[in-house]
């Protein structure tokens, strides 16, 4: 895969624009998946314009407490943004907004959020939700449903609100009747 020097300027200034829209430094690695799951680059072009952004002293690595990466815009970055931002088309900008909405927690706590569906038979679908935070607390839960709307439905609630419903589910599991008594 080649890309023209348009191309390069083009996905530094995706980056940029998201890294702006953010109020503290992202991590690298949800930011890097965002991109790739977002259509917007593959990993060899993020990886690529996230060192040139470096060198460029247009953002910062910042090592977080818990060893994993954080990226910040730096101020030649958001002046380099503004200038240029008119490069980027509407819809390149609404893209980002829209994935930057939809994915904001784990842009900036770390968190890995995963879910899919897929036709087992005639009339079910099978639904895969999965969540992994920086503490490596996991939770992965699968649905069997009978229509395609509803597990498009499910996938786009865990996709929004995959915080409150893993809270909700925690508190129903440990206040649904009594404790087991381990010795």
């Amino acid at each position: 895969m080649f890309y023209n020097n348009e191309n390069q300027a083009e996905n530094k200034l995706l980056i940029l624009y998201l890294l702006k829209l953010s109020p503290r430094a992202v991590y690298q690695q949800p930011l890097s998946d965002l991109m790739i799951s977002g259509n917007q680059m593959d990993y060899f072009t993020i990886q690529q314009t996230l060192g040139q952004l470096k060198k460029s002293k247009f953002i910062r690595e910042i090592q977080s407490s818990s060893e994993h990466r954080k990226l910040m815009i730096e101020p030649l970055g958001v002046q380099t943004l503004n200038y240029f931002q008119n490069r980027l088309s509407k819809n390149q900008i609404h893209t980002i907004e829209e994935l930057y909405k939809r994915n904001r927690n784990a842009l900036l706590n770390n968190i890995k959020i995963q879910s899919s569906y897929e036709k087992i038979s005639d009339h079910q679908w099978k639904v895969s939700l999965y969540y992994k935070d920086e503490r490596n607390e996991e939770s992965h839960l699968s649905f069997t449903l009978n229509s395609e709307d509803d597990a498009k439905d499910l996938v786009l609630r865990w996709e929004s609100r995959y915080h409150a419903l893993i809270t909700q589910l925690k508190k129903t599991l440990l206040n649904s009747g009594e404790r087991e008594v381990r010795e």
